[in-house]
This record gives structure tokens, C-alpha cells and sequence, in this order.
């Protein structure tokens, strides 16, 4: 009995050294390893999503693998560098046009709260002079916030893209280098794969492929969750845009619902700052229709969020609500992303049974333990 107890009290100890070491390892040591190995990290995962493409049009086709890899390599990383370029071009112009209409619109736009202040006067007479006094400064902090916001804009983004062209050397030499990594990675994608196989043995084969199996799993759902949220943005916008007659209003109702699925940026981004410029520019009920309708579909969708995740993920919503909290509070915005995913994968990998012998382990300290406080109150005497 003592020999058991020990080996359990032993393969325990291992496991949680062991398990803290992996935890100390994603932390300290997997995102240097990461960031070292960026482009190829890249081409793995692209090669691995292209490759039942690639295997699919080789087998029905007999095209060449290479010349099929070539051309679906080139086109992916073109689609990609494409819209990140998109994206930071409107990002910076859009923001150095905010800013610049602030400035050289300045005396309209102090006129403007001027005269919304001056729509209600009639309240100074109700109202008792303190409350007075509250809404004074709340028009007047509302003019010094946007006065601020050119500054701040201009203080900011001239610095970012300055920053981001001194970096453009090292992120072109990523983007080639993932390109050529790519391409080798496709083209013996197959070979690689069973090379592999051959080399970790067939028990780390069966771990690795489990693994494999909740990631893409985890990652498969929580993409399909965010695709429905963004037909949700699509929707709402297309109505609310529609029924104020906005031109355009399928087209712009799409590129928000694009703009909502991609991580970060959420149609509130652009929503508030093109009503912004439309109060500025004088045209006092569109400006508001947009900011209300941005800031009604953020706090529709961080409502809707957790159960559309919940659904489609398999979690409770209030676990997925729960591990969006905890990744916003660890790693920011980025954390909220990848809160759901990281829970999902943890599930995953435990109902995968690979943690099976530890929590047999845990069930028998837990028994015993149980077991020893029970017998120690039957053996204490009765007053």
C-alpha cells in the first residue's frame, strides 16, 4: 500500500513539474521561437490548408504539384499582402483626412456646439444652477476631446507609418523568405509529412495528430462563429443603411461585414469616425444616425458574441464569455480573440484522452485523501 501511494505521490510531482514547465515554455521561450521562426511558421500553415487543393487538382487534373504550388502560392500571398496594404493605406489616410478636416474646420465646428448648446437653453431655466454648471463643462470638455483628437491623431500616425516604413526592409525580407517557404513546404508537403511520421515514432505520431485534430477543430469552429457574426454585422447594417436611404448601401453594408470579421478592427472603428467627419462637415443628423448605429451593433454584438460562440463552439456561453474576460484581462484585444480558442483546444485535448492516467491520478489522491479525513473523524474521540 505505501509502495502505491508512493509511486502515485511520484508520477504526480513529474506531471506537475511537468506541466509547469510547458506552461513556463508557451510563456517565456514559444514566443521567441515564434518570432525566430515567423516566415516558416506562416508557410506551414498556409501549406497545410492548400494542400488538399493542391493533392485534389494534382489527382483529377495531372497537373504538376510544383507548377500547382507555384501558382497557388504566389496567388494566396498576393491576395494577403493585397489587403494589408488596403488596410493600413486606409487606415492612415483616413486618419490624416480626420484630423486635417478638424483643424481647417475648426470655427464650424465650434459654431456647430455653439449652437447645440445654445438649443437648450431653456433647461438653465429648470434646472438648478449647479446641474448648470455640469452641462457648461460637459460642452465644453466635448470641444476640448475633439480639438485633442486631431492632435493625437496626427501626433500618432505620422509616427506609426514612419516606424512601419523604417520597418518595411525586415517585413518585406519576412514576406519573401514565407513565400519561398511556402512553395517548398507545397510542393513536398507529402514527402514532408511522411518523413515526419517516420522520425517522431508512432506514439508521438498518434499525440501529434490528436493535437492536429483540436486545433484545426478549435480553429474551424471559432471561424465559423466569427463568419456568423459578421453576416450578423452585414444585416444589420444593410437594414439600418437602407432605411435611411444611404446609397450604396448593399456595398458598404458588405465592406463592414468584411471589416467586422477581421480581428481588431470592428465596424465601431469605422462607423464613429465617418460620423465624426460628417458632423464637421455640417451634416448633423447622418453624423449622428452613424455613430448611434456603430455603437448600438458593438454592444449588440458583445451580447450576441458569447452565444453565437457558445453555439457554435460547443461551449457554455458563459464559459466563452468567461475566457474572452480573462484573455482581454492578460493580453488585451488579441487575448479576447484567442481566450475561446485556447479553452476549446484545452477541452479538446482532454476529452482526447491523453490526460486520461493523470486525472485517474488525481481521482485516486482525491479518493484518498477523502478517504484519510474520513477515517481521522471516525477516530477522534467524542466529547
Amino acid at each position: 500500500m505505501q509502495n502505491r501511494d508512493n509511486g502515485l505521490y511520484k508520477r504526480l510531482i513529474i506531471r506537475c513539474v511537468l506541466a509547469a514547465a510547458g506552461v513556463l515554455f508557451c510563456i517565456f521561450i514559444l514566443p521567441e521561437i515564434i518570432n525566430l521562426f515567423l516566415p516558416f511558421i506562416i508557410a506551414l500553415i498556409v501549406a497545410a490548408i492548400l494542400n488538399p487543393l493542391v493533392n485534389f487538382i494534382n489527382r483529377k487534373l495531372k497537373i504538376s504539384r510544383r507548377i500547382t504550388a507555384l501558382v497557388f502560392d504566389l496567388l494566396v500571398f498576393l491576395v494577403i499582402a493585397s489587403l494589408i496594404s488596403l488596410l493600413v493605406y486606409t487606415v492612415i489616410n483616413e486618419a490624416i483626412s480626420l484630423a486635417t478636416n478638424i483643424q481647417m474646420n475648426w470655427k464650424d465646428i465650434t459654431a456647430m456646439l455653439g449652437k447645440l448648446g445654445d438649443s437648450f437653453d431653456w433647461l438653465h431655466n429648470i434646472l438648478p444652477p449647479q446641474a448648470v454648471e455640469f452641462l457648461e463643462g460637459i460642452e465644453e470638455s466635448v470641444a476640448v476631446f475633439i480639438q485633442n483628437i486631431s492632435k493625437r491623431l496626427l501626433s500618432s500616425v505620422v509616427p506609426a507609418a514612419a516606424a512601419l516604413t523604417t520597418k518595411t526592409g525586415s517585413i518585406l525580407t519576412v514576406f519573401i523568405i514565407a513565400i519561398l517557404a511556402a512553395y517548398f513546404t507545397i510542393a513536398d508537403y507529402n514527402r514532408i509529412a511522411e518523413m515526419v511520421k517516420k522520425h517522431i515514432g508512432e506514439r508521438a505520431g498518434r499525440y501529434v495528430s490528436i493535437l492536429k485534430a483540436a486545433v484545426v477543430n478549435a480553429l474551424g469552429r471559432y471561424l465559423k462563429s466569427q463568419l456568423l457574426l459578421a453576416l450578423s454585422a452585414f444585416l444589420f447594417m444593410f437594414a439600418a443603411l437602407a432605411i435611411y436611404g444611404q446609397p450604396y448601401a448593399l456595398l458598404i453594408a458588405l465592406g463592414l461585414g468584411v471589416i467586422d470579421f477581421l480581428p481588431i478592427v470592428g465596424t465601431i472603428a469605422v462607423l464613429v469616425p465617418w460620423g465624426i467627419i460628417e458632423l464637421i462637415l455640417g451634416n448633423f443628423g447622418k453624423g449622428v444616425f452613424l455613430i448611434v448605429i456603430g455603437v448600438a451593433f458593438f454592444l449588440i454584438r458583445k451580447v450576441i458574441e458569447p452565444k453565437i460562440v457558445g453555439s457554435q463552439t460547443g461551449l457554455h456561453p458563459l464559459a466563452a464569455l468567461m475566457s474572452m474576460y480573462v484573455g482581454l484581462q492578460l493580453s488585451g484585444i488579441w487575448g479576447a480573440i484567442i481566450g475561446p480558442i485556447v479553452l476549446m483546444l484545452i477541452i479538446s485535448i482532454v476529452k482526447s484522452g491523453i490526460f486520461e492516467n493523470t486525472l485517474l491520478d488525481l481521482k485516486q489522491l482525491s479518493a484518498r485523501i477523502s478517504g484519510a479525513l474520513t477515517r481521522g473523524d471516525e477516530d477522534s474521540p467524542e466529547p
